[in-house]
């Protein structure tokens, strides 16, 4: 039994991460996409084996629940039933004092509902069943005078009596949304998941916004608080070769001889290395005939924009806008950085605008339609995104960025629209960009994420091992190596071993991080999955970013204190034994 559960939560560990996969890129796209977002990562896998693809509620209006009174029938167990004299005359009070109150509730006279709903309370003493009922009832009518703090209050004694009571899970979710306290909403929305065995589209679409609502909370107080940092090399690997056209990453320190502040920073820059490039493009800009103030101001905003230090990053970035005196490539480059600025603070409508902007400077840069794709793409905008790599393509042919996230573009429109045929097509177009881009690393990467995505390792796994042919200290190829071992009989130290080897290569990785916290989850190591967990969040660069690791954290802890709040084991506890017994 032990061995059987292991290779269950194994089976269901493999397919989290392989949605993870069915998606684009976490650089561009900071979500996991392909999935609905993660209730619980045991929960998701449970409910996407089901078939069902839920897309995120607006609201929570949808999950219905019935003001009535459940019948004593069905609330009250035979073995519940009082047997002598006087207990049958106060529970007949009672059930009689209920059911008046049900026809003042339904009469729309809410008050005098209460009234008659506490009344049976108060006659009603030894079962439980029936008491919960009660209580429950009395919350519907407080549910419609609005008053959801007593809604809270009355679920709160029913699940007392009845923890797993589905009405008063349902209703106080819903008051609890409604009055912010989306700990409990989550909480109660867990449970319910579970006993519905996750078939429950609207629950489930309840529990998803909630969750997202509560990392967007999380993120913006993360967001705010935070100070700035320095990158992973990772990152700024892949930021740069998003460039054609960019001053900074164009400059070729080898021609010059002379020597300036600004040239040693663009030599560190070139090597990934930021800590002293904002001291050293000031000290150029401090000298008034330098031919180099408008680039050094460029890159001092772009490393402030590495840091996360946006605010200081768009004020270089419109100096340079709004001065004349600037070259048009810079003026574009600092347009579509300090968009990004805007994109990882989920200001999608002023990042637009930076973008129109850009184009009408130079509407020939390849730069701003890759870059506009990628936001449209996050947007899920895929035919507007997948327009823009198409201009990219016809102004730039052998920019193979463009080709890249073209096909990841329609990638996504595939999965979006389930098609089976689609994602064959878009792999077929894959394998022509890497063939005509043997050596182009972003290439490999994403066509081994999406093959990840469609359950076909192998074919994942000769690109990861390019990558690392190509480039041996590789972060994201190496973690994707210890992903890979999930679709065979995982060795959990082989994984860990890559993990820890991809954060040797780039310590501020975020991505090891989160998917160590993935598999101790499964493993049942709570403690060492919210440590992970909230290693990665400090990583991560963005609110779309920092919200998704929210979601995977606060899923984690709801389904911890559900199965505190029922007696049972912690989350992924009955693991533990079952390892040490293999």
């Amino acid at each position: 039994m032990a061995l059987k559960k292991v290779n269950l939560r194994l089976d269901m560990l493999h397919e989290v991460v392989r949605k993870q996969f069915e998606g684009l890129s976490k650089w561009q796209i900071a979500l996991l996409l392909g999935a609905p977002v993660t209730l619980g990562l045991a929960g998701l896998v449970y409910y996407n084996k089901k078939g069902k693809h839920v897309k995120s509620a607006k609201n929570n209006n949808d999950l219905k629940i019935n003001n009535y009174a459940t019948s004593p029938k069905t609330e009250t167990s035979k073995k519940d039933t009082p047997k002598k004299s006087n207990e049958m005359s106060s529970t007949e009070s009672a059930l009689k004092a209920k059911e008046e109150g049900n026809v003042f509730f339904k009469s729309g006279k809410y008050n005098e509902a209460i009234e008659s709903y506490t009344k049976a309370i108060s006659l009603c003493s030894d079962n439980k069943l029936q008491l919960a009922t009660f209580y429950q009832n009395r919350a519907a009518a407080y549910g419609q005078l609005e008053n959801h703090q007593q809604v809270i209050s009355d679920c709160s004694k029913a699940l007392e009596l009845n923890p797993k009571y589905m009405k008063a899970l349902t209703r106080r979710a819903k008051s609890a949304d409604q009055t912010g306290n989306l700990k409990i909403a989550l909480e109660d929305l867990t449970l319910l998941c579970m006993l519905e065995n996750f078939s429950n589209v609207n629950t489930v679409k309840f529990s998803e916004r909630v969750l997202r609502d509560m990392g967007k909370q999380k993120a913006k107080v993360e967001m705010a608080s935070r100070k700035p940092s320095l990158p992973s090399k990772t990152f700024m690997k892949v930021f740069r070769d998003m460039f054609r056209n960019d001053p900074i990453f164009n400059f070729d320190t080898s021609k010059i001889l002379e020597s300036s502040p600004f040239i040693e920073a663009c030599k560190q820059f070139s090597k990934c290395q930021c800590d002293n490039i904002i001291d050293l493009c000031s000290k150029e800009m401090d000298q008034p005939d330098s031919p180099y103030i408008n680039k050094a101001r460029l890159l001092r905003g772009t490393a402030h924009f590495y840091m996360g230090a946006f605010t200081d990053a768009i004020t270089d970035f419109e100096d340079l806008i709004l001065s004349e005196n600037v070259n048009k490539n810079v003026k574009v480059s600092a347009l579509i950085k300090k968009a990004s600025c805007y994109s990882q603070q989920s200001m999608a409508i002023e990042a637009m605008e930076m973008y129109s902007e850009a184009i009408n400077i130079d509407p020939e840069n390849v730069d701003i339609y890759f870059h506009r794709g990628q936001l449209l793409m996050l947007q899920d905008r895929c035919e507007d995104s997948v327009r823009d790599y198409e201009k990219c393509i016809e102004l730039d042919p052998n920019f193979p960025h463009a080709h890249v996230y073209k096909c990841l573009g329609e990638h996504r429109a595939a999965l979006i629209n389930s098609s089976a045929d689609g994602l064959e097509k878009v792999a077929s177009q894959f394998e022509r960009v890497v063939e005509k881009f043997p050596n182009c690393i972003e290439a490999r990467i994403k066509f081994g994420q999406t093959l990840l995505g469609q359950n076909k390792p192998e074919k994942a796994r000769h690109h990861f091992e390019k990558v690392l042919e190509l480039e041996e200290d590789n972060a994201m190829a190496t973690v994707y190596m210890g992903v890979l071992l999930l679709s065979e009989e995982p060795d959990f130290d082989k994984i860990r071993s890559y993990i820890e080897k991809a954060i040797s290569m780039d310590e501020k990785y975020e991505y090891p991080y989160e998917l160590f916290g993935s598999i101790e989850v499964h493993r049942g190591n709570i403690e060492s999955a919210v440590t992970n967990f909230h290693k990665a969040i400090s990583l991560s660069r963005s609110d779309h970013e920092i919200t998704h690791l929210y979601t995977l954290l606060d899923a984690t802890l709801a389904q911890l204190e559900v199965s505190r709040r029922l007696g049972n084991l912690a989350l992924g506890q009955d693991l533990n034994g079952a390892f040490k017994s293999l």
